[in-house]
């Protein structure tokens, strides 16, 4: 089971409870943060493995806290996810460029969610190892695209 800790940053409660759930679900521990400034506070006290980002929030936008957490007042090496209502290719470049690692748009599926997370915590962890057997490239999604799932996950 995985014992990686998330921050869910997202001023949306149903949001924050749903991810909370379903990572929780999947062995993860889950912090929950309602902005920018609450989620630097939270990642100084403690670090997290991962961050999933929302961009509009009030006090400190996602993009604001990306600029902070990677350009100096956090840890630049926790990835992040932004995970958004405001889809634009705009703001799909802009997160990348601050340092996001992916993007992800709202609707959203929790399936997928997941899977980027195993991706990324996977990919983090293994640092290389591609004989582990822990992740593996599988051919499935419907536009053909490479993805990789921990066996857990093989009927996702």
């Amino acid at each position: 089971m995985a014992t990686e800790r998330i921050m869910v940053v997202d001023d949306d409660l149903n949001i924050q409870l749903a991810l909370k759930y379903r990572l929780e679900k999947e062995g993860y521990h889950v912090l929950l943060a309602r902005d920018g400034v609450d989620a630097l506070e939270k990642v100084k006290a403690g670090k997290p493995n991962l961050v999933i980002l929302d961009l509009a929030m009030p006090r400190m936008d996602g993009f604001e806290f990306l600029e902070q957490m990677k350009g100096g007042g956090g840890d630049s090496t926790v990835p992040v996810i932004v995970l958004t209502a405001y889809g634009y290719e705009s703001n799909r470049a802009r997160s990348l460029e601050l340092g996001a690692v992916e993007f992800v748009a709202k609707p959203f599926s929790p399936r997928q969610l997941v899977a980027e997370v195993w991706k990324i915590l996977g990919a983090k962890n293994l640092m290389g190892d591609a004989n582990s057997g822990i992740l593996s490239p599988q051919k499935g999604d419907r536009h053909g695209q490479e993805i990789y799932r921990h066996p857990e996950c093989q009927g996702m």
